[in-house]
C-alpha cells in the first residue's frame, strides 16, 4: 500500500486546480488519507509478539482500508474519464503525468491487495442481499437462500471402519 500511497500523493501534488475537478480532487485526497491510514494501522503492532486476536483485528481493519482506498480510486477514475470526454482541446502536459501516476497506483494496489479488495466486495454483495442467478431472496426474512443445496462431501472419518468398532 505504501507504493500506491506514494503514487497517489504525487498525483495529488500534480492535480489541476480546476473547479470542474473539485469533486475528483476530494476523492483523490480521501484515497491518499486512507492509504496513509492503512500504513499507520499495519505498523501499529509488533506482528511477531501480538496475539492472534489483535492480528486478526488489524488485518480486518487494513482490508477495509484497502477496499475503501480502492473505492475512492474507482470514483476518481470515473470522474476523470467524464471530464476527459467533455474536453475538446488536446491534453495538457500535466494530464499525462497525472494519468501515469494514477495508473501506477491502480496497478500497485491491485498487485498488493487484490485478494482483500475482492473478498471485501464479495462480503458486501452478500450482506446487502443482492440478487443474482444463484440466489433467491426470501422476502419475509430479507436474506438470501440458495436455489440448489450442495451435498457435503463425505469425510474419511465418516466412513465405516469395522476395526474401530468396540
Amino acid at each position: 500500500m505504501q507504493t500506491a500511497h506514494c503514487a497517489l500523493s504525487v498525483a495529488l501534488k500534480q492535480f489541476p486546480d480546476e473547479p470542474e475537478l473539485e469533486n475528483a480532487k476530494k476523492h483523490l485526497e480521501a484515497a491518499v488519507n486512507l492509504s496513509g491510514e492503512y500504513h499507520k494501522t499495519y505498523w501499529s503492532i509488533f506482528w511477531k509478539t501480538s496475539t492472534e486476536n489483535t492480528k486478526k483485528r488489524i488485518r480486518e481493519k487494513c482490508n477495509n482500508l484497502a477496499f475503501e482506498t480502492y473505492s475512492q480510486m474507482i470514483d476518481l477514475a470515473n470522474l476523470l474519464n467524464e471530464y476527459a470526454e467533455k474536453q475538446s482541446s488536446p491534453e495538457p502536459k500535466y494530464w499525462r503525468e497525472l494519468i501515469i501516476n494514477l495508473s501506477l497506483a491502480f496497478e500497485w494496489i491491485n498487485q498488493e491487495h487484490l485478494r482483500e479488495i475482492n473478498s471485501r466486495q464479495l462480503s458486501i454483495n452478500f450482506d446487502t442481499c443482492q440478487n443474482d442467478e444463484h440466489l433467491d431472496l426470501d422476502k419475509s426474512l430479507n436474506c438470501p437462500t440458495f436455489k440448489t443445496v450442495a451435498q457435503p462431501r463425505p469425510r474419511a472419518s465418516d466412513s465405516y471402519h469395522p476395526k474401530n468398532e468396540r
